[in-house]
């Protein structure tokens, strides 16, 4: 199976200036984790990549740790072998 994750947000202005993020996420299908990666700032617009993973039961689950007050992301299947 092909998972892709799509990222924004990671590079930010504030009042202080110009600011770049770290974030890790972390997917799960059911209980089992499928994706663990770390994003690293200076990309103010969406950036993807895609992961070959076994497949796991049930919805995909995001959750991530940043300090990017804007970061988005979004994980989608492209296809099940």
């Amino acid at each position: 199976m092909k998972i892709r994750l799509t990222v924004s947000g990671l590079e930010y202005a504030s009042d202080e200036g110009l600011h770049t993020a770290t974030a890790e996420v972390v997917v799960k299908r059911g209980r089992k984790e499928i994706v663990r990666d770390t994003f690293n700032g200076k990309s103010a617009g969406d950036y993807s990549r895609t992961y070959d993973v076994k497949d796991g039961k049930g919805d995909l689950d995001v959750t991530y740790t940043t300090q990017s007050p804007h970061f988005h992301c979004k994980a989608e299947i492209l296809d099940v072998e």
